[in-house]
């Protein structure tokens, strides 16, 4: 039996921060990592995915979000250069509230 997957279905699958990879969206369709492969692909080249390679290998993710793809491909570019520039801070900073008055109401 042979079942049609959503275009709309791909898309919010592929709609958050980390993405998914092609094996973690077939998993989660239900179909055989081929069929979903070859729909993803055609998705990138229409513009309506975007695909993030990790410097380090493994299986790109898929994000529809481009805010989202673009911060990973900036975050594996930096990874890969090995130019992080933030720092910890040496102490841990402590935040300190006004004093505040708690006032408790009685209903009468």
């Amino acid at each position: 039996m042979k079942t049609t997957i959503d275009i709309q279905t791909i898309l919010d699958a592929c709609n958050g921060v980390i993405g998914i990879t092609c094996s973690d969206l077939a998993r989660d369709l239900g179909c055989k990592r081929n069929t979903i492969s070859m729909r993803l692909t055609r998705l990138v080249k229409q513009g309506r995915l975007i695909m993030a390679q990790r410097f380090s290998g493994g299986s790109p993710r898929y994000f529809s979000d481009p805010m989202f793809a673009a911060a990973a491909k900036f975050l594996s570019q930096e990874l890969a250069a090995n130019t992080r520039t933030d720092v910890l801070p040496q102490e841990a900073v402590t935040i300190t509230p006004h004093t505040v008055t708690v006032q408790v109401r009685s209903e009468e």
